[in-house]
């Protein structure tokens, strides 16, 4: 690996460390949580990037480098890290009563989701639960990852 060189682990690591602490040197009032101030963050990296074995490696480009002409535009990748902050667990009042199998078995046995699949072929459910509102969004993708239904879904047992 070159000086210039990271290792991709090592990198999206240390990205992480670094919105960590920046949550925690911005200096909040009292009684106010970090974990309340940086709720998403992204990092969009321009990178050149080789296998070194089994480990992706990366040479990050800057800007003036790309404007000097020094990089070729086809040997240019992207990496985007996207980090969202999610809480360790809800209150009790908030966490739902049914499980999130449950749910997924709901979505699969309704008709409309069935004759989905019938024609598409696998579907794939993914269900988020919103304690606000004491719902389960739910949201069916065919194989390619495309959005073929949404649907919310009361949280009663």
């Amino acid at each position: 690996m070159s000086e210039r060189e990271l290792d991709l682990d090592h990198l999206i690591e240390a990205a992480g460390r670094s919105f960590g602490k920046a949550q925690d040197d911005m200096g909040l009032p009292d009684g106010m949580s970090t974990g309340m101030v940086i709720s998403e963050a992204e990092l969009d990296l321009k990178v050149g990037f080789r296998f070194e074995g089994s480990r992706l490696a990366v040479e990050p480009i800057s800007a003036a480098a790309a404007a000097r002409g020094g990089v070729s535009p086809d040997s240019v990748s992207s990496i985007k890290v996207r980090y969202v902050a999610t809480r360790n667990e809800l209150p009790p009042e908030k966490k739902p009563t049914r499980s999130e199998e449950d749910v997924v078995r709901e979505v699969n046995g309704r008709k409309d989701v069935a004759q989905l699949a019938g024609v598409l072929g696998s579907l794939r459910v993914n269900t988020r639960y919103v304690p606000d509102l004491k719902l389960w969004a739910a949201r069916v993708e065919d194989e390619k990852g495309r959005t073929i239904r949404t649907l919310n879904i009361q949280d009663r047992p």
